[in-house]
């Protein structure tokens, strides 16, 4: 009897090892060369359902071999996506996300890693660029656990994220600083002024009191939340005769070098302009923008007119993230909140020259 508890006990483990559970992740095609052998055996491709399949758990050499057979971007997010999945050990020194992020706030989101990471050896985090409503679908289809957006959320998708264990928190403020060369004529425009040029229906700076010269038009990379949120906020639709640059240092050279330039960048490229006390105006200036409403003034991207709300252009800055897979999503969006010492997230915000929610600026006139 007792030979049969031991045999039955040792059948048990055998079926508890061989079935050890399949993670998956949506790929559509593996790229040319990748092959799946020796320790990476637990790992393949299947063509009728595309998708990248592991059994078991990735462990970071495997993590390692798999990330160095391919640089395709859709592979390397599938491969990721596997990786933080089958991740079973996280604590608030220790884990693996994989971050998407609105290119708007990309700039904030890799200062924001830097530092959290920062004495955390066994951390990881991956950034990936993408539009605030395709994050927020990620997150909701669980094929990320934490994204970056602007904007909040839309009613139906909140309704969805309490529904999903997925939490929104605003942690930040930035604004759209509409941007000229030193040498135009214009230091202000008017909120539909603003709406009218972006759209393409006013292409002459003499039409708004300038220099009669064409006016170029430059917008940020097409995934940039902002663009969705202008075309919003002012019930227009940009014109597809602009410039879109890839990055705001690039679109910022261009306007110093260029008197019909205009476009639009964060507080954070604006903040040389924007320093009250020694304002750098050689290569840039921020436009005042004068709400529509009869006898309004026109308000520059001060810290003070954003957190105020006295700006017409504001953007809310939100992490979104699911709170019932795993414990490193919200311990990072505790840090983007936190505000007991320098390195935390709203002093982050603060020194960057954006608006956070948690820090007290210094409201100046």
């Amino acid at each position: 009897m007792k030979n049969q508890l031991l045999f039955g006990a040792f059948v048990l483990v055998l079926a508890l090892v061989g079935c050890k559970p399949e993670t998956s992740a949506k790929l559509e095609s593996l790229p040319s060369g990748v092959t799946f052998s020796g320790k990476l055996d637990k790992v393949r491709y299947d063509a009728a359902q595309k998708a990248l399949i592991v059994k078991g758990d990735l462990t970071m050499d495997d993590f390692n071999a798999l990330t160095a057979m391919s640089g395709d971007y859709e592979y390397r997010k599938a491969v990721d996506r596997l990786f933080e999945w089958t991740n079973r050990e996280e604590s608030a020194n220790k884990g693996y996300l994989r971050m998407l992020v609105d290119p708007a706030v990309m700039q904030i989101a890799k200062q924001m890693k830097q530092n959290f990471l920062s004495g955390r050896t066994e951390a990881m985090i991956e950034i990936f660029p993408e539009k605030s409503r395709n994050a927020v679908a990620a997150v909701l289809n669980e094929e990320v656990r934490f994204a970056l957006i602007i904007g909040g959320l839309k009613p139906e998708e909140l309704a969805e994220a309490q529904k999903k264990s997925a939490q929104v928190s605003r942690f930040g403020r930035d604004a759209i600083c509409v941007v000229v060369n030193p040498k135009n004529m214009i230091d202000e425009l008017r909120l539909s002024q603003v709406g009218e040029i972006f759209s393409g229906q006013i292409t002459n700076w003499g039409a708004v009191g300038g220099k009669p010269m064409n006016i170029r038009l430059l917008l940020p990379h097409i995934q940039d939340g902002r663009r969705d949120f202008l075309e919003d906020t002012l019930g227009i639709k940009l014109s597809d005769k602009a410039e879109a640059t890839v990055t705001e240092a690039q679109l910022l050279e261009i306007i110093s070098k260029d008197s019909s330039a205009i476009g639009f960048v964060s507080m954070a490229s604006a903040k040389p302009f924007l320093n009250i006390k020694e304002p750098d105006t050689t290569k840039f200036k921020v436009l005042g923008i004068r709400p529509n409403e009869q006898g309004a003034k026109a308000v520059r991207p001060y810290q003070a007119f954003v957190a105020q709300s006295k700006y017409p252009l504001t953007v809310d800055i939100y992490s979104f993230f699911r709170t019932n897979l795993g414990n490193f999503p919200p311990i990072f969006s505790a840090y983007m909140h936190a505000s007991q010492k320098e390195t935390d997230g709203q002093f982050v915000l603060n020194a960057m020259g954006l608006v956070p929610t948690r820090v007290q600026i210094q409201l100046t006139e």
